[in-house]
């Protein structure tokens, strides 16, 4: 992130686990640490409500991001949502 500096960060984020491997994929302190390590990204948050093994919903995402204050720098799509970002 800070050698990159990306304008966008797309994460899957629903914190999916597997009994046995636990977990397989970002979750909300997750998104959390990438909000700080790419404070100038919009970062989008996806995968959440998606698979059966995931432990994070939009829901629960959204209201950890505005307990801690990030809840404007994470953009959080509903299921067919389109995001379109030019002039980047």
């Amino acid at each position: 992130m800070e050698q990159y500096r990306p304008d966008v960060v797309v994460l899957n984020a629903c914190g999916a686990e597997l009994m046995g491997l636990g977990r397989l994929i970002m979750g909300a302190e997750d998104v959390l640490n990438v909000c700080e390590a790419a404070p100038n990204a919009t970062i989008i948050a996806s995968h959440m409500d998606a698979v059966n093994h995931a432990t994070v919903t939009r829901a629960e995402l959204r209201d950890f991001l505005r307990k801690h204050g990030k809840d404007g720098h994470v953009l959080i799509p509903e299921d067919g949502e389109c995001l379109e970002f030019s002039g980047m």
